[in-house]
């Protein structure tokens, strides 16, 4: 039977009494209850936004992923719970229900729309499926992976670049469930190769793994996890801390910067908890430059690695709003409850394209031989900061065809180059040209080819390509190392993994 949908305009500092009342009149709930749910699970959502967005009220609201939850588990319990939500759609600046009728402001409205919270009837747990869009926060000062995300506020069709968030219910879903669920929410809308995914998939496809029922949830191992990761169609890596210790953070920078959200197991007596990691804070590159620290390499060759540097991440965390910064030393001090604390980050689990074959230790180790091997790196007496992240090769080639600042001869070898889908790339910086977030050379690894050096290795059987510092640069292609002294002076460093 067909229901009526309303509609409402309201500030967001309204939101709150708003809610409150239709809490009391739909689900009849006392006004105490009502105010101790708000202030508990909604208002520290809306103090993560900037207090002057405008906001678009619709109920009743079918969302996608509660009702998946509602068939799955809900409808089945005796207590009785309403399989309709609310939706909460924000915008930059006032918004009036006429605007959406006038096509003169469409395109305003989709310029200022900032994305939405699904309100879902779990109570106490109320926040469901949502994309704010970084722009729509008090705190901003940070770089992440978004995709973009459809929606419909009024009918209008709208999209918002955001990574999606979810808080768990504690029952139907829990940290794991929705660290999953958000990870591939945010592939499924931005690659046509993958889908987005409900949990009761999530649960379907863990059943095989699983001796126990999946529902009510009691979490997920971390490697529970990477198998969903590889169910359903990555080429899923896991890194513990344990058996990788030198390397974790540098590994674990080296995906973000990459642009490739990850997820991060965290433990401690009391607690295990699976968030996702998405990017990063700011740079302050003329701080960083006067922190750095360079490792001596053979004859005068003295780099420092950008994935190296201690920072701030930012966390997908079911149990806060989205965006939280935080170090990797100390994960989850931005909780209240202080047994939190001392929780640290044990294992990452990347989402890799199934082909790509090299891992981020191998192909630094390539990276670093090539650089004391090819005599215009190291003869060259000033240090150097190299940064090392994945690129797919259309994103990368479309970055090199637009620079200004590659000779022509040069620009057109690279782009004849046949690259694979991914490759992993170094770029070279002078203290100078980093600062100023330009750099003075790099160098461009296949990402399917899985040779790691060693003393028996040669320096052409590592899948190094090419590579070139300042004017000099050669090519290792058709087994054939060539040589040619025309490359430029810098250029503006690679930009498009992280926004």
């Amino acid at each position: 039977m067909a229901s009526r949908i309303a509609f409402y305009s309201l500030p967001i500092s309204e939101l709150p009494l708003f809610l409150i009342e239709v809490f009391k009149h739909k689900y009849k709930f006392e006004d105490k209850y009502c105010q101790t749910i708000i202030e508990k699970h909604f208002i520290p959502h809306l103090n993560n936004l900037k207090e002057d967005l405008w906001s678009i009220i619709e109920f009743p609201y079918v969302d996608k992923m509660y009702r998946d939850t509602y068939y799955h588990y809900y409808a089945s319990k005796s207590k009785n719970y309403d399989r309709d939500t609310i939706r909460l759609s924000f915008f930059l600046k006032e918004t009036d229900l006429e605007r959406f009728r006038g096509e003169g402001d469409i395109a305003d409205l989709r310029d200022s729309y900032a994305g939405f919270i699904i309100i879902r009837p779990t109570f106490p747990k109320i926040i469901g499926r949502s994309a704010i869009a970084p722009k729509a926060l008090r705190n901003n000062d940070f770089l992440c992976c978004t995709s973009p995300i459809a929606a419909t506020v009024n009918n209008i069709k709208m999209k918002v670049r955001a990574f999606p968030h979810a808080s768990q219910d504690s029952q139907a879903i829990v940290c794991a469930e929705t660290t999953i669920w958000s990870l591939f929410e945010y592939f499924g809308n931005k690659y046509v190769d993958y889908g987005p995914i409900l949990p009761s998939q999530i649960n379907k496809i863990l059943q095989q793994y699983s001796y126990k029922r999946q529902v009510p949830s009691e979490g997920l191992t971390a490697e529970q996890m990477t198998y969903a990761v590889r169910e359903l169609g990555f080429g899923a890596m896991i890194y513990s801390k344990a058996k990788h210790s030198n390397e974790f953070h540098t590994v674990l920078s080296t995906f973000i910067e990459s642009g490739i959200p990850i997820i991060g197991v965290l433990k401690n007596q009391y607690y295990t908890h699976a968030i996702n990691i998405i990017g990063r804070e700011t740079d302050n590159r003329e701080k960083i430059a006067g922190e750095l620290r360079f490792e001596d390499g053979e004859g005068d060759l003295k780099i420092a690695d950008y994935n190296k540097i201690q920072r701030k991440y930012v966390f997908i965390d079911d149990n806060y709003p989205p965006y939280q910064i935080a170090s990797l030393e100390y994960p989850c001090l931005y909780y209240k409850d202080q047994r939190w604390h001392d929780c640290q980050l044990t294992h990452i689990i990347v989402p890799l394209y199934r082909k790509i074959y090299l891992d981020p230790i191998k192909a630094r180790r390539n990276f670093l031989t090539v650089l004391k091997e090819i005599d215009f790196f190291y003869k060259n007496d000033e240090a150097k900061i190299l940064k090392i992240f994945l690129a797919s090769s259309r994103s990368y080639k479309e970055y090199i065809a637009l620079s200004p600042d590659l000779d022509i001869t040069v620009k057109e070898s690279i782009l004849a180059i046949g690259m694979p889908r991914f490759i992993w790339v170094a770029e070279i910086s002078t203290t100078e040209d980093f600062i100023h977030n330009r750099i003075s050379g790099l160098l461009i690894q296949d990402a399917t080819e899985p040779v790691d050096y060693s003393d028996k290795t040669y320096l052409t059987d590592i899948p190094v390509f090419f590579g070139g510092f300042k004017t000099d640069l050669f090519t290792y292609l058709d087994g054939k190392l060539e040589f040619i002294h025309n490359f430029a002076s810098n250029l503006e460093a690679y930009k498009s993994n992280l926004h």
